[in-house]
């Protein structure tokens, strides 16, 4: 089973991706791939885009009156 995302990793995952926890369980599941690596990197590159948004979830974002698109990645 893996860890439990900090509230940090979780919000900034929300930031781009629809489900922070699907994201991370499918991340654990890829044998290739080292989980806790890949999600450092994506918080890396994400962390000041969340920051700028205002702390802002992909849920809660609306640009120009329309729902942010599914993919940012």
């Amino acid at each position: 089973m893996p860890r439990s995302l900090t509230d940090n990793e979780r919000a900034v995952l929300a930031h781009v991706v629809e489900d922070a926890d699907a994201w991370w369980n499918h991340a654990n599941t890829i044998t290739k791939v080292n989980a806790d690596e890949a999600l450092a990197a994506k918080v890396a590159k994400w962390q000041a885009s969340y920051d700028a948004a205002s702390n802002k979830v992909r849920a809660n974002r609306v640009v120009d009156g329309q729902t942010v698109p599914a993919v940012l990645v």
